[in-house]
């Protein structure tokens, strides 16, 4: 009997990869280097915490150099785009230069030719609107970096002036958090002098200068949020960012008029509800059956029938299963506990080991803030901010940057600080 040779176009197993990669053959062709080069910046840089950060910018810059400098067939779009990239990697690297360095002196004239470049190449673009935007943010943080906050602020109100329905709103946020930041970014107020009677209150803006900064930047916050609420359901974050980030200015910088509001406020936003205390000297009942006066133990976490069989009571919590919701928790705990521990509001768990409690009446007794200067906060584990980056949700691993600054950030910290540090228990 004869057999029948193979015939690989009829067999169904092997004609779908042939179909599959002759396809491939024809969808996919070679970028030009051109383009090419572009991508170089994407792939070479790395976050702040690497310790080839300052190489990758150095390469990323040089790529873009020899690509800008070459006769090559780039579009002007194209052009644009470089500049663009080279005076973004440029303000990058001044931070890591010299002070009043030869060096450095380049890389500011640099950045100043690459944005007159792409304000000049903008117009002929389809998209020069967007990198106009851009070019201007980044001329008001060349600006506020060499202390021209007026020039900044100007250049600012102007562009957003300008804004219309059709402008990305990424574009439109990042100009009014940088608002935000210019006002943030002047002198902070002098400590308000306190008695030990005085109740908690705010100096007043006509009596210092700075405040009226302060006060100019919570406005930005509260327009951006006006906005965000106003554009839908898309901008929930802004608006949630809204809210947490003026709860930390108003406590990091002592507005303790406005405290309460601002914290109430980001725990609506977050869905944070807690249980009020029990009114001194109210009853409550135990596990066991018996009354104790409210204060003098920890609530239990079990309750008694009418049986008198004891049955625990369902814990309830707020689930974050949104990354940035679970982060913005976080900077709203941080920011709140100084305000709750002055206000006399903190819970039994935060302040009963830092005197915070009479120990007659049991109740919550209001500290009173240090006459020094208010500094920004500082975790107290300067590791959680790092390893709640490397805790990532996704096991795929579709974050690699992320996890690239994690890793190397507890790496610097091993290598700078010695042997990793115990948590509380």
């Amino acid at each position: 009997m004869k057999k029948r040779a193979h015939d690989p176009d009829s067999d169904p197993t092997s004609s779908a990869p042939t179909s599959k990669r002759q396809k491939m053959d024809v969808d996919l062709s070679p970028l030009p280097p051109a383009e090419l080069a572009l991508a170089l910046p994407g792939l070479l840089t790395r976050p702040p915490t690497h310790p080839q950060h300052a190489a990758g910018l150095s390469l990323s810059r040089a790529a873009l150099h020899n690509l800008l400098s070459s006769p090559s067939n780039l579009s002007t779009e194209a052009q644009t785009h470089a500049w663009l990239q080279l005076a973004e990697l440029s303000i990058q690297s001044l931070p890591l230069l010299p002070l009043s360095s030869d060096e450095e002196e380049a890389t500011t004239a640099e950045i100043d030719r690459a944005l007159s470049k792409v304000l000049a190449l903008a117009p002929k673009n389809e998209n020069g609107r967007n990198m106009k935007t851009q070019a201007v943010l980044l001329q008001v943080q060349m600006a506020a970096g060499r202390g021209q906050a007026k020039f900044a602020l100007k250049l600012l109100g102007r562009l957003m002036s300008g804004f219309g329905e059709k402008d990305p709103p990424a574009l439109v946020y990042s100009a009014r958090l940088a608002k935000v930041q210019l006002h943030l970014s002047a002198p902070r107020p002098a400590p308000v002098a306190l008695e030990e009677d005085a109740p908690l209150r705010t100096p007043a803006a006509d009596k210092d200068p700075a405040m009226s900064e302060l006060r100019a930047a919570l406005d930005a916050i509260r327009d951006m949020r006006a906005l965000a609420d106003k554009s839908g359901e898309g901008h929930a974050h802004v608006a949630l960012l809204c809210c947490v980030l003026r709860a930390g200015i108003v406590v990091t910088r002592g507005l303790w008029a406005e405290a309460e509001s601002a914290v109430k406020d980001a725990e609506e936003a977050l869905g944070l509800t807690y249980p009020e205390s029990p009114k001194p000297g109210a009853l409550r009942r135990t596990s066991t059956g018996n009354t104790a006066a409210s204060g003098s133990s920890v609530p239990s976490t079990t309750t008694v029938n009418d049986k008198g069989k004891t049955k625990a009571k369902p814990e309830t919590f707020v689930m974050f299963e949104d990354a940035f919701e679970a982060t913005r928790r976080d900077g709203r705990g941080v920011s709140v506990e100084p305000f709750a521990c002055v206000a006399g509001r903190g819970r039994d768990e935060c302040v009963s080991g830092w005197g915070g409690r009479d120990s007659t009446t049991h109740r919550p007794t209001p500290l009173r803030p240090h006459k020094s200067s208010t500094r920004p906060l500082r975790p107290r584990l300067p590791r959680l901010s790092i390893l709640s980056a490397s805790a990532k949700r996704d096991p795929v691993g579709r974050k690699p940057k992320r996890a690239t600054s994690a890793q190397a950030g507890l790496y610097n910290l091993d290598e700078k600080e010695g042997p990793a540090s115990e948590f509380p228990r």
